[in-house]
C-alpha cells in the first residue's frame, strides 16, 4: 500500500475516492444504491466521534479527532479500504468497488481545516500513482 503521511499527532483525515465505475454509469438508480450501501459500511467501521462525508460524486471524507499516531491512522485507512472493497450487490448485479486512501495528520498548532483538507487530497494523489 501506498501511503503518505504528514508529521502530528492529533487529527487524522483520510480521503478515499471510490473509483469503480461512476453512478452515472447505472440506470435507475443503481449507483446510488451502490453507494449508500458503501456508506452503511463506512459508518460501521468508523467511530462514534468521527464524521464521515460526501464531499462530490465519488470522494468521501472521514476525520478522526484525538488521533494517538500514524499507526491509528493506517488501521483505520486500511478499514475503510476493506469496507470499500468488498463486493456490492444490488438487484442481483455485483460490483467491484476499488479505492485509494490518503491520510493528512495534524497536531494542536494546525488549525487550518482546508490545508488538512488539501494535505489528504495530495496524499491521496500519490496513493494512486
Amino acid at each position: 500500500m501506498t501511503k503518505f503521511l504528514t508529521a502530528a499527532d492529533l487529527v487524522a483525515e483520510a480521503q478515499a475516492r471510490i473509483r469503480e465505475v461512476p453512478p452515472q454509469r447505472f440506470e435507475g438508480g443503481f449507483g446510488d444504491a451502490v453507494l449508500i450501501e458503501i456508506a452503511n459500511r463506512l459508518q460501521q467501521v468508523i467511530g462514534p466521534r468521527d464524521t464521515a462525508a460526501r464531499l462530490a460524486g465519488d470522494e468521501v471524507v472521514v476525520i478522526r479527532d484525538e488521533v494517538s499516531g500514524e499507526p491509528e491512522a493506517i488501521e483505520l485507512a486500511l478499514s475503510l479500504l476493506a469496507a470499500v472493497r468488498a463486493p456490492v450487490e444490488v438487484d442481483g448485479r455485483v460490483v467491484m468497488p476499488t479505492a485509494s486512501v490518503g491520510i493528512a495528520l495534524s497536531g494542536p498548532a494546525d488549525e487550518d481545516p482546508l490545508r488538512l483538507l488539501r494535505d489528504a487530497g495530495t496524499a491521496l494523489h500519490r496513493a494512486k500513482e
